[in-house]
């Protein structure tokens, strides 16, 4: 029975299942691993270097101000992509309000081995303006990729939910009153648990609707200049399935 209220609107394609929110027009499909690590990485840094608790909280409190500054602009600030769209003065916006509200330093430090070693990172605004030891920051964008690249794995989860929750939390994502939304604070409080596994997947499948609706958007620049930047990088072989 269960099975079955699961699988209830999905759309059989040959060996698929497609979900009901895909089979809207103007959705593309999309590669997690191609198209979103390369917006969604620098949370991984973040939770890598500070925790999952304090970590994410640096995450919403970051993406909650971009979103408050940027008000009039359609954007996913969850994505690296839209900071690269920004005029000067919305950056700057931005960063003076992270540096009051006392999270610019911890961002910074966290986001150096995308700020100091890609040159297109579009948020450059946040590189660190105080000395930073760049001999561990192949090995920290290492360290985080293999733990990403899996979009089933504990980071990649919790990169994911993340996402999810910031587009809830920011008037970005309405969902009609009947549907159960899951917990999503489950993956981090009772990670083994049924309801961590529905939050996951809810997550999942909400943000490949997100993503095929701005495919067009994120697949330029950034995501290109990333994976070239990848593979040029010393030390940064990362092998995975996609």
């Amino acid at each position: 029975m269960k099975k079955k209220e699961v699988l209830k609107g999905y759309k059989k394609k040959g060996a698929k299942f497609i979900p009901p929110m895909m089979q809207i027009g103007n959705i593309q499909e999309v590669s997690y691993l191609n198209d979103a690590l390369p917006n969604l990485i620098w949370m991984g840094l973040v939770i890598e270097r500070y925790g999952y608790r304090k970590g994410v909280q640096l995450i919403i409190d970051f993406v909650s101000i971009a979103y408050e500054k940027c008000a009039d602009k359609n954007g996913n600030f969850s994505y690296l992509c839209y900071y690269s769209k920004l005029d000067l003065s919305l950056k700057s916006s931005i960063y003076f309000e992270l540096r009051h509200k006392g999270i610019l330093y911890p961002l910074q430090e966290a986001l150096a081995p995308l700020s100091c070693l890609f040159r297109f990172f579009p948020a450059l605004f946040l590189k660190p303006d105080f000395k930073v030891d760049k001999t561990p920051l192949i090995s920290r964008l290492k360290t985080t990729m293999k733990q990403s690249m899996n979009r089933y794995s504990k980071m990649a989860t919790a990169i994911q939910v993340t996402a999810f929750y910031n587009l809830a939390a920011n008037g970005k994502l309405h969902i009609a009153s009947h549907i159960d939304v899951p917990d999503p604070n489950s993956i981090f409080t009772a990670p083994d648990s049924d309801e961590a596994n529905r939050a996951a997947s809810f997550a999942r499948s909400n943000m490949n609707t997100e993503l095929g609706f701005r495919m067009d958007e994120i697949s330029e620049g950034w995501v290109r200049d990333f994976w070239l930047q990848i593979y040029k990088l010393e030390s940064c072989e990362l092998t995975t399935e996609s």
